[in-house]
């Protein structure tokens, strides 16, 4: 994936599909996952691929990687932390 500068591609993490009392959560419903790990940087990104890191969830933009799972890209500066 290329990217420009200062960007970053992150793969969000999984949320689940079932809530903590064993109900099936339709995916319409659920939370926009807000963590994921870095798989792409553009020139200039003081991030790495491979970490971890925690984003806005109304920030950036998703789309689909070549193996078809989604990708949200970010400017370097909108990640908010790295764990």
């Amino acid at each position: 994936m290329k990217l420009g500068k200062n960007r970053l591609a992150i793969r969000p993490d999984v949320v689940s599909q079932v809530s903590g009392a064993g109900l099936v959560i339709p995916e319409g419903s659920r939370e926009k996952p807000d963590r994921g790990t870095v798989i792409a940087v553009g020139d200039g990104s003081v991030w790495s691929v491979g970490d971890k890191v925690s984003f806005p969830k109304h920030l950036g933009f998703t789309t689909e990687d070549a193996e078809g799972y989604a990708v949200v890209v970010l400017f370097d500066e909108d990640v908010l932390y790295s764990s």
